[in-house]
């Protein structure tokens, strides 16, 4: 399921990647009118909707970079002992999803090829996704995996 959501995650910020060109306008270049921040919303399941985590996701050009977070990561405290901080620490990453990588657009798709990734497993990787956009809301979905969709907000 981890992995499915990581996949999710990656599909979302291909979405908002895809919003940027029309479709069938090949890769980007150049200037974006998706270009900006979006603050992750919600993930809308078959289970329903998922408020547990925060993110951003940031639009430049034909790159993009997103991240998100469990909203109930526990601090890490110095002076507590270091097995409660490795406890915390792989806590976090395994609640996060992190990619950045170079998009393209190509018939109402997105095309993401993953340069730097959270899960080392995931460098070098391509996904593809379908992506919807309504005013400021921006749905994206692995092209895989549909009903899995990550909504977004634009903020900048």
């Amino acid at each position: 399921m981890k992995r499915r959501l990581r996949i999710l995650g990656l599909g979302l910020v291909f979405g908002l990647v895809c919003l940027q060109v029309a479709p069938g306008a090949g890769a980007f270049h150049g200037e974006n009118v998706l270009e900006g921040a979006y603050q992750f919303v919600r993930l809308d399941s078959p289970q329903g909707s998922s408020t547990t985590q925060e993110g951003m996701l940031v639009v430049k050009g034909d790159y993009l970079c997103h991240l998100r977070v469990s909203k109930e990561r526990e601090k890490m405290v110095q002076d507590e002992p270091a097995e409660e901080r490795s406890r915390k620490a792989a806590a976090a990453f395994q609640g996060s999803n992190a990619t950045c990588g170079k998009i393209e657009v190509h018939e109402g798709r997105v095309i993401a090829h993953w340069g730097v990734t959270l899960d080392p497993n995931d460098e070098g990787n391509t996904s593809e996704f379908v992506f919807t956009q309504d005013g400021e809301t921006l749905t994206i979905a692995p092209a895989g995996a549909p009903e899995f969709k990550f909504v977004y907000r634009k903020v900048d």
